[in-house]
């Protein structure tokens, strides 16, 4: 991921980055990142706690969406966008992800694991409501690095397609090593400390969107290092696993955008090893762009997309927009 900016706190890195300059030749070793331990197996929990799940149910639905809310937010993230596709014959399923909204402990990393294993039953179940009707999984910024950590994890899982919102992706990133360093010192040498991260999104997001994050008591506030150092490592899982990702994907990314690199976007576009994964581009999106006040434009479009893949007929390889990963 790129610099914490509004999504994850400038504050943090830079507290990290002093962390890591002054003891770096005391760190401990550990793991380069979290992606290298065993790979799961295709075992899951059989049940999540029904507080953790928010539906928008639909008539005769066309397809169901697995919705996966960004890092410090939980399921009421879809309270606009839920019911808007379950008027248009999707049924929606968002989830709290551990350690947000109503799961406990608050605020608390679980590890890459558990969050994958949510997925995969949150697929599964629905599958088993909606037998004969495509699964789709959409995930903003961490909910998207679960997203496509999970398929490349359990390829097997039954879904349709992705649609991956400005997700949790490290590829192309200047200088990582050193802010590995950075961030595995903070984990290591400060793990419990806590950082208020409240941004203000007035200039950049629709205005229930705003009122909701400033005011939600469920809104993750207090960020704690190791925490954070947790999504870091997610987004480093997923970006190298995503050629294991072959569902289709669709990836959107705004040049508004402080947390994601759009060379992060584009690289796992082109390894997918399909070559079914489309880019899409916008000069006004922000990074939470599903929240944005052209929200329901951006929508519309993903509705056509989920449509035609539904068709079997994923469309361009890599990128819709002309020239968006030049």
């Amino acid at each position: 991921m790129r610099r914490p900016g509004h999504a994850t706190g400038g504050p943090a890195f830079l507290l990290v980055l002093v962390f890591a300059l002054a003891a770096c030749a005391a760190t401990p070793e550990r793991e380069t990142v979290r992606a290298a331990q065993a790979p799961m197996t295709d075992a899951a929990p059989a049940s999540i706690a029904p507080e953790r799940i928010r539906h928008w149910p639909a008539d005769n639905p066309s397809a169901v969406v697995v919705a996966l809310h960004s890092f410090r937010d939980h399921a009421a993230a879809y309270e606009e966008l839920g019911p808007w596709l379950a008027a248009r014959g999707y049924a929606v399923h968002a989830l709290d992800q551990r350690g947000h909204g109503a799961s406990e402990p608050h605020g608390r990393w679980p590890g890459s694991e558990a969050l994958i294993e949510d997925v995969a039953v949150m697929v599964r179940r629905a599958r088993i409501t909606y037998p004969d009707r495509p699964v789709f999984v959409l995930g903003e910024s961490m909910g998207g690095s679960a997203a496509l950590a999970a398929l490349a994890t359990l390829p097997d899982l039954p879904v349709a397609g992705v649609i991956a919102v400005a997700p949790g992706l490290r590829g192309g990133i200047p200088a990582r090593g050193l802010w590995d360093a950075a961030v595995r010192a903070g984990e290591t040498l400060a793990g419990g400390l806590t950082l208020t991260i409240d941004p203000d999104y007035t200039d950049s997001l629709a205005p229930p969107a705003v009122e909701r994050i400033a005011h939600d008591p469920r809104i993750i506030r207090r960020v704690r290092m190791d925490t954070y150092a947790g999504v870091v490592w997610l987004a480093q899982y997923a970006t190298d696993t995503i050629g294991h990702v072959s569902a289709p994907v669709v990836y959107l990314w705004g040049e508004q955008d402080g947390t994601i690199l759009k060379a992060s976007v584009c690289a796992a576009a082109e390894a997918h090893p399909r070559g079914l994964a489309e880019v899409w581009t916008e000069p006004d999106w922000p990074h939470l762009l599903l929240h944005a006040p052209d929200w329901q434009q951006t929508a519309t479009r993903l509705v056509a997309w989920m449509e035609r893949v539904a068709r079997d007929a994923p469309g361009p390889a890599v990128a819709r927009n002309p020239g968006a990963c030049d």
